[in-house]
């Protein structure tokens, strides 16, 4: 098995636990209406001078290792800097291989104002409502390892629930099934979740077969700004996770990416 056949086998058993332990019929008592808006706040990219940016916190992954020993401790200060800065927040959830918690989607939301994004690796309509149970704005479904029924079925629960799906797509026949499923927002992985390479080659190739009224997100491979120059045409925002969380000074990175405070402390919600 590849990675990313060893990580799904995985969240199904994982998944399956957590529904013994929590049956969704209990855990959607738990289900508060949702405050921010991610699809909002991820309008308008392409017509600015910058892409929107979805700032990430991750800890750790599979292709780089550990990102940031101490994350844990820093999550409401890094959350803080990305409140300025972003126009949402993605949290990197899974526990087995990228050392995440969905807890930590609560910090984030406890001292910043962005919407979050709940980025893990759905295979389970109960996955989509704890999402939401934790606080986040919008979902990440990745067509890859989604049919298009279940594509489907994962978007429609999620929006009788006020979130918002970002559809992670790497491929031309997964753009297809994105846009037959109904994705509003479609996320353009640059990495390739079987070998973990990136080129952002992949958003200039497939980013123009996106529709108009789509709102299209580039992710991953962005160190410098010359990497953003090259999708900010196409692209009404960009990911960048693994930039930030190597940076030992974030706030300076995000600044040599070319992003700048753009909101002021105690700004209205979105």
């Amino acid at each position: 098995m590849n990675i990313l056949e060893t990580i799904i086998a995985h969240k199904k058993q994982e998944v399956a636990r957590r529904k013994k332990q929590k049956p969704l019929a209990s855990l959607v008592k738990n289900l508060g209406a949702s405050d921010r808006n991610f699809k909002l706040a991820m309008r308008g990219g392409r017509t600015g001078a910058h892409p929107r940016l979805i700032a990430e916190i991750k800890k750790a992954s599979p292709s780089e290792g550990l990102l940031r020993q101490n994350l844990e401790k820093e999550i409401e200060t890094i959350a803080r800097i990305y409140d300025r800065y972003a126009n949402a927040i993605s949290v990197v959830t899974d526990e087995k291989f990228f050392q995440g918690k969905p807890e930590w989607i609560k910090k984030v939301k406890s001292v910043s104002r962005r919407p979050v994004l709940y980025k893990d690796f759905i295979v389970d309509e109960y996955q989509v409502y704890e999402a939401r149970v934790e606080g986040a704005s919008a979902a990440l479904l990745i067509a890859s390892i989604l049919d298009g029924k279940k594509l489907q079925k994962f978007i429609r629960i999620a929006r009788t629930v006020q979130m918002d799906c970002l559809v992670e797509i790497h491929t031309k026949s997964e753009l297809a099934a994105a846009i037959e499923a109904g994705a509003e927002i479609i996320g353009i992985n640059n990495r390739n979740l079987e070998t973990f390479k990136v080129s952002l080659e992949t958003t200039l190739a497939l980013a123009p077969f996106i529709p108009k009224d789509s709102i299209v997100v580039s992710e991953s491979g962005f160190y410098a700004k010359e990497n953003i120059n090259r999708v900010d045409q196409m692209a009404d925002a960009v990911l960048i996770g693994t930039a930030f969380m190597k940076a030992k000074n974030i706030e300076k990175k995000l600044d040599l990416l070319g992003f700048s405070p753009q909101f002021p402390l105690h700004c209205p919600l979105l």
